[in-house]
């Protein structure tokens, strides 16, 4: 995605799931870091805090709606500080097979000639590969 205001719902959905785990692994966190790991602006990352302020998700178990809480102080100054995360609390988990797919795939991408010079296939790999040691619930 670029820097650019023009982002679909689809593009604010797709979003948000890798902001709230990069988010809760890294907060407090700068606005302006976040938008540039993620490849956006700074309000495109503010709205996505708005959004997630006064959107509910169900817990797993059913009952009440859960909210993430931000900081309204720290979001003044730029920076995003979760208060409260009864949502996903941590970033999500690939499987075995996940993570394999995903492998293979790249691999295939980095042999045709039009990718073979894209590092950030080769980092995706590295990433890949470094997440293979790590233990947690795959993600389903």
């Amino acid at each position: 995605m670029s820097k650019s205001n023009k982002a679909t719902g689809r593009d604010r959905y797709n979003f948000l799931l890798p902001f709230i785990g990069y988010v809760v692994q890294n907060s407090p966190v700068e606005i302006a870091t976040v938008a540039n790991h993620f490849g956006v602006d700074e309000k495109f990352v503010r709205d996505a805090v708005t959004t997630l302020t006064v959107t509910a998700t169900q817990r797993a178990s059913g009952g009440e709606d859960c909210y993430y809480n931000f900081a309204e102080d720290l979001l003044e100054e730029g920076i995003i500080s979760i208060t409260q995360t009864d949502g996903i609390d941590a970033a999500p988990r690939l499987s075995g097979k996940q993570a394999s797919a995903l492998a293979a795939g790249l691999s295939i991408l980095a042999s045709l000639p039009e990718f073979s010079s894209q590092s950030e296939i080769r980092e995706l790999l590295e990433i890949i590969a470094r997440g293979s040691t790590v233990t947690g619930p795959p993600v389903i």
